[in-house]
């Protein structure tokens, strides 16, 4: 693979490279720029928005994605009807109560999936203290 790669097209730009560094680099970036622009063009704004929004809900890492903000968004942007104002209010407060006590909660650490999440939340009964914060996951969860 270290031969000199002879590009019969362009052969009198005089360029030597390996025939390794044309599969490695020229031919590997361009699949990869390829996938990406299709993987672009899959979702619409909307939709990459929404991931991003509920990525902030994910349990991993001890909740370090967790942004108040981005989940108010979500809840105001995506689902109005579902929340009134008042709610989304009460969100943001529920939010801020969930973000102190959650991760530091032992029995909530190492959760990897918002399923075991949701799990864990019904089995120590902070889905009722944290009502509209299961509401959202619920809703999540059925997308």
């Amino acid at each position: 693979m270290t031969e000199l790669y002879v590009d019969y097209i362009r052969s009198r730009a005089g360029n030597e490279i390996t025939i390794e560094h044309h599969y490695r680099y020229d031919i590997f970036t361009s699949a990869v720029d390829q996938q990406a622009q299709e993987l672009n063009h899959r979702f619409s704004e909307q939709v990459t928005e929404l991931l991003i929004l509920c990525a902030s809900l994910d349990p991993k890492n001890s909740f370090n994605s967790l942004k108040i903000n981005d989940v108010c968004s979500l809840a105001s942007k995506f689902y109005p009807t579902d929340f009134s104002e008042q709610e989304r209010s009460t969100l943001r407060l529920q939010l801020q109560h969930y973000e102190f006590d959650v991760p530091t909660n032992s029995k909530f650490q190492n959760l990897t999936t918002v399923a075991n999440l949701c799990r864990r939340l019904a089995e120590t009964r902070k889905s009722d203290e944290c009502y509209l914060i299961d509401r959202l996951y619920t809703i999540l969860y059925l997308i």
